[in-house]
């Protein structure tokens, strides 16, 4: 069976951008604001601005031997790099970032870019690559007992063996990241991995579960307030199952 034709979606972690206010100390404007990377940040529209004030942070933090900033800077980058379809680089990037994470042992850091670079490598279709990383990944968040993390490990899990043809065993890599999502209340991550779990069905016959799935997702998307990529990824696949449904 031909694999159907879905959109890419490179999202499920979320990235950090730097913001662009005028200071009259620009080393702490760069640090502090990779220091409150938690809050809402508008991304600028001046891109090359982006690309130049990232570049700085990463000289900046080097010779302050402010590791922290000096990984989410090169986080930054690889994300800067991503959105100008430069993969290559992006990944590049966040292999720097993963250098310093282990240089300095901090496993919750580490394995949240092992997710983004997996997510990467599934956009350059290198997925035994994604496959390695996003183990790695998912081995320090069970050393930390990271559930949400653990869960999309298993997402993702689920969609790199959807690229083997391994539907049957990505549904249940789903089923397990649901369990969890369900239990804990992680809503954010839940559509997508009804998203992937539909995808895996499809392909195993199970037309009316597949669908099931993937209204679900679109519904739970909805009360979220996702109205891009992510949504209309769903839409697309609920047009394919239509397609085998005959309807």
């Amino acid at each position: 069976m031909k694999r159907l034709l879905l959109f890419i979606v490179l999202a499920c972690v979320s990235w950090s951008s730097l913001p662009h206010t005028p200071s009259q100390n620009q080393e702490d404007t760069l640090k502090n604001s990779y220091l409150n990377s938690e809050k809402t940040i508008p991304k600028s529209k001046d891109t090359l601005s982006e690309f130049i004030n990232f570049k700085k942070s990463i000289a900046i933090s080097t010779r302050n031997k402010d590791y922290k900033t000096l990984a989410k800077s090169f986080i930054g980058l690889a994300k800067w790099h991503e959105d100008h379809t430069i993969l290559d680089s992006s990944i590049v990037y966040l292999q720097k970032a993963i250098s310093v994470y282990k240089k300095q042992n901090m496993p919750k850091e580490l394995a949240d870019t092992y997710l983004l670079l997996a997510t990467n490598y599934s956009g350059t279709a290198e997925y035994d690559e994604g496959s390695k990383v996003v183990f790695k990944a998912l081995a320090l968040y069970e050393e930390i007992d990271n559930q949400r993390g653990i869960a999309q490990c298993y997402t993702k899990i689920s969609d790199l063996l959807y690229y083997s043809d391994s539907y049957a065993e990505g549904a249940e890599y789903c089923k397990k990241a649901i369990a969890i999502q369900e239990k804990h209340g992680y809503k954010d991550d839940l559509p997508l991995s009804y998203r992937r779990l539909a995808e895996n069905q499809l392909f195993l016959g199970d037309l009316d579960k597949s669908l099931s799935c993937m209204n679900r997702a679109i519904n739970l998307y909805k009360q979220l307030g996702v109205v891009n990529a992510p949504l209309l990824a769903c839409y697309n696949g609920r047009g394919n199952i239509y397609k085998y449904i005959e309807r």
